[in-house]
């Protein structure tokens, strides 16, 4: 099977098109009826300091073409040093990643990365096993409460921490907040990279035309960022009206201990003000706090994984 190798960027750019929001592999991989795969292997996360290769801007119409295409890869990431390859995931985890596994009868809200259900089945033909599970849940009682919050609440005062809603008139400073925050809170996750606070707002600022600000909250400790809670609502065809909590970070340590679990509370309380009645916890890492929250009154609607090939 015929597969061309691009390493040129202003080749590749073209072939991608402006409109890309993925940052540009370091060579794309073009095969028959429009299949594709990206590769980076420089500025990618590490295992055990290990360099890793990822796999990403995935197409394929079958699976011959995606074995073919996977082999290809996976080839080329051995030819420049990497350990192993790991996709489909568009550089690092900032960026689009994760194949659908399992799903429910629950439409994709908005933002979801969708992927065509065979695909998981066509990764592991290739050989590709799983390395990273996370889960969606829908939360349809938000008004349900963890009796344990008011004494959260009460000490977190105490500590000078307060919460508030998302400045849209002031969006470019209050993005730099949930980016001080999420460099620090994020940065024992798996596969984690930094990233420059340019290309956070990259990520982000598109996102602010369809925000409700009464829907992005931020915690605050004495005027600092400690934490913040990142939803927006999603109108998808032939589902309720539903938030969706996009991302939930707070601050290591015992001194904010419980502050995820108030604004997760604080989130469905303002969400049930608005007139929604159903919160989805969106994308969490099944080792994540967050799944822990979330699960008390939510129940899985959708499993993703990511996919590993020793090299």
């Amino acid at each position: 099977m015929a597969i061309q190798t691009l390493i040129d960027q202003k080749t590749i750019s073209a072939a991608l098109g402006a409109d890309s929001r993925s940052p540009r592999p370091d060579a794309l991989l073009l095969g028959p009826r429009g299949s594709s795969a990206g590769l980076w292997w420089n500025d990618t996360p590490l295992i055990d300091g290990q360099p890793v290769g990822t796999i990403g801007l995935f197409s394929a119409g079958d699976g011959e073409t995606a074995q073919a295409l996977l082999h290809r890869a996976c080839d080329e990431l051995a030819a420049r040093n990497c350990r192993v390859a790991i996709g489909p995931m568009d550089r690092d985890t900032w960026h689009r990643h994760r194949l659908v596994t399992q799903s429910s009868d629950e439409p994709p809200f908005s933002l979801e990365p969708w992927t065509p259900p065979e695909w998981p089945e066509w990764w592991a033909s290739a050989g590709f096993r799983v390395t990273a599970e996370y889960v969606s849940s829908l939360n349809t009682t938000p008004q349900q409460r963890d009796p344990r919050l008011p004494r959260t609440t009460a000490r977190l005062a105490i500590e000078g921490v307060s919460v508030r809603r998302f400045r849209l008139n002031d969006a470019q400073s209050e993005l730099d907040a949930l980016y001080d925050v999420s460099t620090i809170a994020f940065r024992n996750n798996f596969l984690y990279m930094p990233i420059s606070r340019a290309e956070f707002l990259a990520l982000y600022s598109p996102l602010l035309p369809q925000l409700d600000p009464r829907l992005v909250l931020l915690a605050e400790c004495k005027g600092q960022p400690c934490g913040f809670v990142f939803a927006y609502p999603s109108f998808t065809t032939g589902a309720q009206p539903t938030v969706v909590l996009k991302t939930l970070a707070a601050l290591p340590g015992r001194k904010f201990a419980g502050l995820g679990n108030l604004l997760v509370d604080e989130l469905h309380q303002r969400s049930l003000q608005l007139g929604f009645r159903r919160v989805i916890h969106a994308l969490m890492h099944v080792s994540n706090n967050s799944l822990n929250l979330s699960l008390r009154h939510a129940r899985p609607m959708r499993r993703y994984a990511l996919m590993a090939f020793a090299l």
